[in-house]
């Protein structure tokens, strides 16, 4: 991904996902246990795709994008 976004486009990348990851964690204090469960899958499948972004590109990919979107209804904005 590095070779063909170059470094801008691997930290954006990287920085968003990170970020939303971030958000999940804060969200899942306070949850029950049943929606802890549901948000650690969340932050977990985040983790997932960060590690795999270093070994093949994800940001062509219209489910992933899908998901992204999914995993961002979770997070409540102010």
């Amino acid at each position: 991904m590095f070779a063909e976004t170059r470094a801008m486009g691997f930290i954006l990348y990287f920085l968003a996902n990170i970020l939303i990851t971030k958000e999940l964690i804060k969200e899942r204090r306070g949850k029950s246990k049943r929606e802890k469960g549901i948000y650690f899958v969340l932050i977990a499948s985040m983790i997932i795709i960060l590690l795999v972004g270093f070994g093949r590109w994800n940001y062509g990919l219209f489910l992933h994008w899908v998901y992204l979107g999914f995993v961002t209804s979770f997070i409540k904005f102010k």
